[in-house]
């Protein structure tokens, strides 16, 4: 996929880095609450080799299509953030989740990744502490 300044991204850009995965929508008001956090968790944990993937699959209305080409613009700019905001390039992401059981339908959804982009959990809204605790276990080698 493309983010919010024209960079093509892939997760292997990301290699030895832990990796918080937020599949969200411009419309969903829990994924606009984790967005307005997102940047603070971001930084707190950067230089520790820590990203932040926002990779949107809807933006203003649910249609499932990003029509808004400014839209990933918009939300990072909306929410200051500084990490990659792409789209997913297809539905197979989500569909590989969705096998894996770790995707239900329901956004946000966030997938944490290990140095070694294995999965280390996946979490819904309003997990944010186990999230941070985890990224927090990951990043000290637990």
């Amino acid at each position: 996929g493309t983010d919010q300044f024209g960079n093509s991204v892939s997760l292997a850009q990301f290699n030895g880095a832990v990796i918080l995965l937020d599949f969200s929508a411009g419309w969903c008001g829990p994924c606009q609450s984790a967005a307005a956090n997102a940047e603070a968790l971001y930084q707190k944990y950067n230089e520790e080799g820590f990203v932040i993937v926002h990779a949107m699959i809807d933006d203003w209305t649910r249609d499932g299509k990003l029509d808004d080409d400014t839209f990933l613009a918009t939300w990072a700019g909306e929410f200051g953030l500084t990490f990659p905001v792409m789209s997913p390039d297809s539905r197979t992401v989500l569909d590989g989740l969705y096998g894996a059981g770790l995707y239900e339908g329901y956004i946000p959804t966030f997938i944490v990744l290990d140095r070694d982009r294995s999965i280390a959990g996946g979490y819904g809204g309003g997990e944010e502490a186990a999230i941070e605790a985890k990224i927090e276990s990951l990043l000290a080698g637990e």
